[in-house]
Parts: C-alpha cells; structure tokens; sequence
C-alpha cells in the first residue's frame, strides 16, 4: 500500500499573478486533469472544469487524495448547502435539523458534500477501502468545528442510494428540479 496524502486546492490555487504562483496553478490543473471518472461524466468534469473556479469564488473547497508520487487517487469538494423543508421530512426529524431558534425555517443551511469520486484508473489496493470516505469525513469535522453545521447534505443519483446509507446517511427525497436524492448524515 502507497502513502497517501490529501492536498487541499486552495493552496495551489494562484492568488496573484507571479510567475511562482501561475506554475503552482498549471501544476495542479495538469493534476486535476488525470481525474478519471466515466461512470459520472458531471463530476469528472467538474474536477476538469469547475473545481478551480469554485475554490477561487470561494464557493466550495476541494480535496485531492495523491500518492506518494503525487498521482490523484481521488478526490471531493465540500461547501455550504441548502436543505428545503419538504413534506417527505417528518416533523420530528425537521424539528432535529433545525435545533434551537429556527422554530418557523423552511430552509436550512449545511455543510455540502458536492463531490465525492475516486480516480477510475486506480487500483483498488492503492486506495483503502474507506480512505477517501474517512478523509471527507474528517475535513468535514474540521469546517464544523470552525463554523457549527449540524448536519452533512449529500445530493446523489439513484445507484449511490445504497452507498450513502451504508454509510449512515438518511434518505430524505428526490429534487423534483434535477431528480437528485437528498440525503443527510447527523453531525
């Protein structure tokens, strides 16, 4: 098994133009291009297309899983979500979403996990069953522990249903706008 680390790409991400800076930012674009993903077109190209820009607009923050030789093995983005009341939440578990002082919300504010992929070129014993898993969960508690959240939103397909459960998540409903399920875990 390969050493793994966890790059965060706000650090690479040129902040001005010094030729230092640029360098450090084709660096890891070069990185985020070697992202495979076939199975789920939308969250390759995010990482192609997309993951630089949100980080820049400080829209989200994305984490890239490398070994020892810096080949991405996976990667996720977390920001702020949005969950709608809907009537397919019982009133006890919005009650609990919402905790104190939010007695009338409709809409509640959390932590978003907006992607979550590993590289499909990746042998599976490259990347341990549960580490990319782990790794999210663990920035996750670090953002809560700067800025609360009482909750983790996860917006999947239908085949991922199975995959979030598995891991505690609760299956909430399907967006009727993009026919995404959402789905929580408890902080």
């Amino acid at each position: 098994m390969s050493d793994i680390s966890t790059l965060r790409l706000s650090d690479w991400i040129a902040r001005d133009k010094s030729p230092e800076e640029i360098k450090r930012q084709e660096k890891i674009s070069e990185l985020l291009s070697f992202l495979s993903v076939p199975e789920n077109p939308d969250v390759e190209r995010f990482a192609h297309k997309n993951a630089i820009p949100y980080e820049k607009a400080n829209k989200g923050r994305t984490y890239i899983l490398v070994d020892e030789n810096s080949y991405p093995l996976a990667y996720f983005t977390l920001g702020l979500g949005r969950l709608e009341y809907s009537a397919d939440i019982s009133g006890s578990l919005w009650k609990k979403l919402r905790g104190v002082g939010d007695g009338d919300a409709t809409v509640l504010t959390c932590i978003l996990l907006g992607q979550l992929a590993r590289n499909h070129g990746v042998l599976y014993d490259s990347l341990p069953k549960g580490c990319l898993f782990n790794e999210m969960m663990n920035a996750v508690y670090q953002g809560q522990s700067f800025v609360g959240g009482r909750f983790l939103l996860a917006e999947c397909n239908d085949d991922l249903i199975d995959y979030y459960e598995k891991k505690g998540f609760l299956h909430l409903y399907k967006n009727s706008n993009n026919s995404l399920n959402q789905m929580i875990l408890l902080l």
